[in-house]
């Protein structure tokens, strides 16, 4: 019965909720900087499901093709090996199986 399988500590499954994908990542900014390489940081999202991977991209100020640069479970991430002398924006979208954020607010580089 219910009744005793509730005591045996099981219980009827769970219906399933529907994921939603995550929230815009928030205040992105350069923790550190070298020669070639730099620390992103940024806080998750507050808004929508919870956060499977963040997504770096970057891309040539002003320009229009943003390119994958790395991914990152933590809010905060090394990005190695560089380009030097180029004025570059990134930003950051968190990621889960539902689909993608929207893209953070852009932080400027030039190393």
């Amino acid at each position: 019965t219910p009744e005793k399988l509730n005591q045996l500590g099981w219980s009827e499954r769970s219906r399933s909720s529907r994921l939603e994908a995550p929230g815009e990542v928030r205040d992105i900014g350069v923790r550190a900087e070298g020669d070639s390489w730099l620390v992103l940081d940024w806080k998750a999202p507050v808004d929508g499901g919870s956060v499977a991977m963040y997504r770096m991209q970057r891309r040539k100020a002003g320009g229009r093709t943003w390119v994958l640069v790395d991914t990152a479970v933590e809010t905060e991430h090394l990005l190695r090996d560089q380009p030097r002398g180029v004025d570059l924006e990134y930003r950051v979208i968190a990621v889960n199986k539902a689909g993608s954020g929207k893209p953070s607010g852009m932080v400027a580089v030039v190393l």
